[in-house]
């Protein structure tokens, strides 16, 4: 009689490799924020290159940013006509 199957196949994460890499994403993402603020190049990453979990939340994550991006009107400067009218309004305050 033949031995039965193993619940767990030979190349199946083992509870500890698991439970390493889901602290490695905790570690990788509680620093995304700061790390994208700062400019910094996540691709670049080597955990985002072979997660990817965290790759699929960065790209979400983007994704969002863009839309966000896209709601938020594009900031122009000041026609110079107003800047003149500006000026001249302190000019008159100050005689």
């Amino acid at each position: 009689m033949n031995p039965p199957e193993r619940l767990n196949p030979v190349n199946a994460p083992t509870p500890s490799s698991t439970q390493a890499e889901e602290q490695a994403c905790v570690a990788f993402q509680s620093r995304m924020a700061e790390r994208i603020a700062s400019g910094d190049d996540l691709q670049t990453d080597p955990h985002l290159a072979g997660c990817p979990r965290c790759q699929t939340l960065l790209a979400e994550l983007e994704t969002i940013a863009q839309a966000a991006r896209m709601l938020l009107p594009t900031e122009e400067e000041p026609d110079d006509a107003l800047w003149q009218k500006i000026e001249q309004a302190i000019s008159n305050e100050r005689l």
